[in-house]
């Protein structure tokens, strides 16, 4: 069983939509759902996922209080995807920037690291859909470059020692390869 944190993505019904593909079992949780951190080992894997809020404005802090703690608590494999990416990348010691310009397109990603999230690429350039206001500044102390793209530095980064893993895109709206991002988060989770 996955857990899927809703942090309030307008693509959290794509989201849902892909993993019934790949025939995963999920629930979905709102932000405002009370979660007893302790049944978080029930769960084969864990998916922070987008949402509107802003890193940077520390208004916002008390929304990702629970984002935070799962991810300190958990000791199953995470997926952070735009948002949640973000709050993975912030709470290891990165910080969230405003872009230039907002990134509303699909985008061509290099994958620079071999690993089971990218596997079953042929090859190391892919198209995903991106759709975020800000990025990381950087890869957080104790974090591997996964993905790179000329918008944005940091694509994709995975954990060295614990199975964490974070993309600035969307994989749920992103066809194909994104699907197959998924699946392998899944392969990872031993969820299919």
């Amino acid at each position: 069983m996955i857990l899927i944190i809703n942090n309030r993505s307008h693509f959290i019904y794509e989201l849902e939509k892909r993993m019934t593909e790949l025939g995963a079992q999920f629930i979905v949780m709102d932000k405002r759902d009370m979660l007893n951190l302790k049944r978080l080992r029930k769960f084969n894997g864990i998916i922070l996922s987008g949402g509107p809020l802003a890193l940077h404005r520390k208004m916002y802090l008390e929304d990702i209080n629970l984002d935070v703690q799962v991810l300190l608590d958990a000791e199953v494999p995470v997926l952070g995807i735009c948002l949640g990416h973000q709050i993975i990348g912030d709470t290891f010691g990165a910080k969230t920037i405003r872009l230039a310009q907002f990134a509303n397109k699909k985008q061509d990603i290099t994958i620079l690291e071999k690993d089971d999230l990218f596997a079953g690429f042929a090859s190391k350039k892919i198209k995903v859909q991106e759709a975020h206001h800000d990025c990381l500044n950087k890869v957080p102390p104790g974090f591997v470059l996964l993905a790179t793209s000329k918008k944005t530095k940091v694509e994709a980064m995975k954990h060295i020692s614990r199975p964490l893993y974070s993309v600035q895109f969307h994989p749920e709206a992103s066809g194909a390869a994104g699907k197959r991002i998924l699946k392998n988060f899944l392969k990872v989770c031993k969820e299919i």
